[in-house]
């Protein structure tokens, strides 16, 4: 089950079992005192994906009666403290997470004063990747969301889009071609004068420029104007290594361009069509926009693939 972007229902995280007062005379009885939680394992009984929730079963023994457990997070790759579904025994507790990050994913299973009861062993979140379906051919692209955490947030909520506007890609085009340069696509779709542009989703995103990626040959990174927090849904693949787009430190200001994704070394199918897109006869169109194809190279989807 993928997420709905930054909708997130947040709901209790501990299994507690309302207890039962005694009744009578009027003498005060100490109360019984709870048994211990025992932890046997904990099981990922989803598969793991980013931008998507897993589930994850706690089995053991007294997991209700003792007054409950809950599942934390060590590394923060849950967007929040994973919740409790309902449905839960004395031997096994179930929990959801909305994953928002990739790579190590450790839970320490806690009882109700905070102490860890049980640790896990490392489960693992892939890195994301996508599928840039276009009319010269697919793009395959891994990200990075430990390097640009929301700069891959915000591409995914492009990716599935919203209820009223669903997979905001599909049918949008490359509109700026510039070969030994760039290609640049993902906020245009065709008019009769040349491009129209689609209205962005959501709010800008701070710029993630200074991450360690560079603007390499087959980088994907965000577009952006000359205002630094300003990026929405366009995005650009580098046709060649673009070293006056990266992150420059002797600069004061916020500036260079948020890399995050690649296609992967040795994709040789994903190249060539990176190299078709780039090699189009472009033009300058009535309504102003230079270096747009000749004829449409439109983006037909953009799917998640991992």
């Amino acid at each position: 089950m993928r997420l709905t972007r930054f909708t997130l229902p947040l709901l209790s995280a501990t299994f507690l079992t309302a207890l039962t007062g005694c009744g009578g005379g009027g003498s005060s009885n100490s109360a019984t005192p709870l048994p211990t939680a025992t932890i046997t394992d904990v099981q990922a009984t989803s598969s793991l994906a980013y931008y998507h929730y897993a589930t994850f079963t706690v089995n053991g023994q007294n997991l209700s009666s003792s007054g409950g457990v809950t599942l934390s997070d060590r590394n923060g790759k849950c967007q929040t403290t994973p919740t409790l579904l309902a449905g839960n025994t004395d031997t096994a507790a179930q929990f959801k997470c909305a994953l928002l990050g990739s790579g190590a994913l450790v839970f320490d299973v806690k009882d109700t004063s905070g102490a860890v009861l049980f640790s896990t062993p490392t489960f693992t979140v892939p890195e994301p990747k996508v599928r840039i379906a276009t009319s010269k051919g697919n793009i395959d692209l891994q990200l990075n969301p430990t390097a640009a955490p929301t700069t891959v947030q915000n591409f995914f909520g492009y990716v599935y889009g919203t209820a009223a506007s669903p997979n905001f890609y599909a049918n949008t085009i490359f509109h700026r071609v510039i070969s030994n340069f760039m290609i640049q696509g993902g906020g245009f779709t065709t008019g009769v004068t040349g491009p129209v542009q689609k209205a962005p989703l959501f709010n800008p995103i701070t710029l993630e420029s200074n991450n360690g990626l560079k603007n390499l040959r087959g980088t994907i990174a965000m577009a952006r104007t000359n205002v630094a927090n300003s990026a929405t849904s366009q995005f650009f693949i580098n046709h060649i290594n673009n070293t006056s787009l990266d992150y420059n430190s002797a600069v004061t200001t916020p500036n260079g361009y948020a890399v995050f994704g690649t296609i992967v070394a040795g994709d040789t199918a994903s190249f060539a069509t990176l190299d078709a897109i780039a090699a189009v006869a472009t033009q300058t169109t009535a309504n102003g926009y230079a270096n747009v194809p000749v004829t449409d190279v439109t983006i037909t989807s953009v799917t998640q693939t991992q």
